[in-house]
């Protein structure tokens, strides 16, 4: 499904229209590393594994990475060891060191939260299928759900020719993402 969709966009014909978006996924402990990764639409532009463990530079780092293009939404997991550090960060810059901020909207949110949506069926239309709640563990679990989801309709459109709006749709753009960064971000989906 993940192969299915590199250059998705290109092959189904739909663009990457939509607004800026980031996702943030800090690594506190352990050999995990932090990564990045950005977009337009349902197109992934960029995407980075960051070593660095300072959560500070870090935070700056993806402040400099997702600077540019526009206004852009930037989501990360705040809860547990450093998500709050990035929105410390975010302030640090913005009140003490007057660092225009006003083209960065950031969206905590936490991986170990409640489900959204608990009473409706995990597929749209079937009302027969578990409800969120009865199905999901937590958010964490529901967002992968998701994006799975998006892999699996992107795949079936680039191989059967079955149509969905493109926002149900994921595509990875092979001309942004550096091809040794594509091929690691295809395993570790996989």
């Amino acid at each position: 499904h993940v192969e299915a969709a590199v250059d998705a966009h290109v092959k189904l014909g739909f663009d990457d229209s939509g607004g800026l978006w980031g996702g943030l996924d800090l690594a506190d402990e352990g050999p995990d590393t932090n990564a990045l990764v950005r977009g337009r639409g349902a197109v992934i532009k960029y995407a980075e594994e960051i070593a660095e463990r300072d959560p500070g530079a870090v935070a700056r780092r993806v402040f400099r990475t997702c600077r540019g293009g526009g206004q852009i939404t930037l989501q990360y997991d705040a809860g547990g060891g450093f998500g709050g550090s990035v929105k410390s960060e975010f302030n640090r810059l913005r009140e003490d060191e007057g660092v225009d901020m006003a083209w960065l909207s950031l969206v905590p949110w936490s991986a170990a939260g409640a489900v959204l949506d608990p009473g409706e069926p995990i597929l749209p239309n079937d009302k027969s299928a578990p409800t969120n709640k009865n199905f999901f563990e937590n958010f964490k679990a529901q967002a992968w759900w998701r994006v799975s989801r998006m892999f699996y309709r992107t795949w079936r459109a680039v191989t059967e020719g079955t149509e969905y709006p493109p926002d149900q749709l994921i595509s990875l753009d092979s001309a942004a993402i550096p091809r040794p960064t594509l091929l690691k971000l295809m395993r570790e989906l996989s």
